[in-house]
């Protein structure tokens, strides 16, 4: 049972018999997307610091973490291209993906820096006060989906 939110973006798969779509299993959420690009996105927002925190001061880790029912506890913007806070974290959501996966130690520092700028993107899009954001951070969170302490 996971003790923390954790998102990913899945694809497809290429076998023998052709692709095949990843589906999660077990208590998860399947969230579509319609672009890599707004997959991203959203993996970006829900792996930041700031919102691991407020799911963990509604829902106990365990089977509920990753409960469709977290999302409609979050007012999370729909994803617009346009929106340079939202290509931002796109982007970061993309590299953290991409780093996470090679599983180089060196990649940890700057995993941590993404996170950074995840904490920073996400309090800006929903407009958290810097009071605020202190103390969501203080929460004791479990290590988070890049393998980090925050």
């Amino acid at each position: 049972m996971a003790s923390a939110l954790v998102t990913a973006v899945l694809g497809t798969w290429h076998t023998a018999y052709g692709p095949r779509l990843l589906l999660p299993t077990e208590t998860t959420s399947f969230i579509p997307a319609q672009t890599i690009e707004e997959a991203h996105y959203l993996a970006a927002v829900l792996n930041a610091p700031p919102v691991r925190a407020y799911v963990l001061s509604f829902s106990s880790p365990g089977r509920g973490i990753g409960a469709p029912s977290i999302m409609q506890q979050l007012a999370l913007p729909a994803y617009d291209s346009a929106n340079p806070v939202h290509a931002a974290l796109s982007d970061a959501g993309a590299r953290a993906a991409d780093l996470a996966a090679s599983q180089a130690g060196a990649a940890q520092a700057e995993l941590a820096e993404i996170e950074r700028e995840l904490t920073r993107l996400v309090a800006g899009l929903f407009s958290i006060p810097a009071k605020d954001l202190r103390a969501m951070l203080r929460i004791a969170l479990p290590a988070g989906p890049l393998g980090l302490h925050d």
